[in-house]
């Protein structure tokens, strides 16, 4: 009994060891990564003012919508250009769902503007080298912080 005693111990002792070292690397990581400012900047989507990007809308899961008509904003709230509602016969449409790297907003708080956002790149890659002749428009329904319920739920609504 008390060689099973003294190897519980001992096991214990280790498992508190490999802990504690766990702990005290991954503060050493977080001290150095604050130091040499890796750790990416973090902006607050104001949505309470009358002006902006983005509008507060009464959901039970999306808080905010894109503010349809601001800068880059199609009419329809898409991060997107304008398209008509009905996909006309023969255009294959690809919807996008994504967050804030979708949207647009990943380089130093600064938008980019609409043709530098992926969906519209790629959507412009596929027009140049489509072989097929089938026109494609990537419908863009990322918005910036928003995880996979929102993008769900706006993809349900829209």
């Amino acid at each position: 009994m008390e060689a099973s005693s003294a190897r519980r111990t001992r096991r214990l002792a280790s498992l508190a060891l490999l802990a504690g070292a766990a702990l005290l690397s991954l503060a050493f990581a977080e001290v150095l990564a604050r130091f040499l400012d890796l750790a990416p900047e973090l902006g607050v989507i104001e949505v309470r003012t009358g002006h902006g990007t983005f509008m507060a809308i009464d959901h039970p899961v999306l808080r905010y919508v894109p503010k349809p008509g601001a800068a880059g904003i199609s009419s329809y709230g898409l991060r997107d250009r304008e398209y008509p509602l009905e996909k006309p016969a023969g255009v294959f449409r690809v919807v996008v769902l994504g967050d804030s790297i979708g949207f647009g907003y990943c380089t130093a708080r600064e938008l980019l503007p609409l043709p530098a956002v992926f969906p519209e790149r790629m959507e412009a890659t596929l027009e140049k080298g489509a072989a097929s002749g089938i026109p494609v428009e990537f419908l863009n329904l990322s918005v910036s912080g928003y995880g996979t319920e929102e993008e769900i739920a706006l993809l349900e609504t829209r």
